[in-house]
């Protein structure tokens, strides 16, 4: 409830940076689906940054990594790609 209070705020008032640690800890499996929705609708107004492990999280990002693969840095052991803000 707190990550969709955080997310969902009007823009006006939803900060320009969120930073979000493994924040699919503790949710169902359907529920990830929902929280990578409201990550995509606050990215129109935030730069958002998600560190996760779960495959299900990524899976819910894939399109978007996809589309622009330079905005989003995935770590694999000690490599990583750089990052740049998404703006959507």
């Amino acid at each position: 409830m707190a990550l969709a209070s955080l997310l969902l705020q009007h823009p006006t008032v939803l900060q320009e940076t969120i930073v979000l640690d493994e924040p699919e800890s503790g949710l169902h499996s359907a529920a990830i689906a929902e929280l990578a929705g409201m990550i995509r609708t606050a990215l129109k107004n935030a730069r958002i940054d998600v560190a996760t492990q779960s495959n299900l999280q990524l899976h819910e990002f894939e399109t978007l990594i996809l589309e622009d693969p330079k905005q989003f840095e995935l770590e694999n052991g000690n490599q990583a790609e750089k990052r740049y803000p998404v703006n959507l």
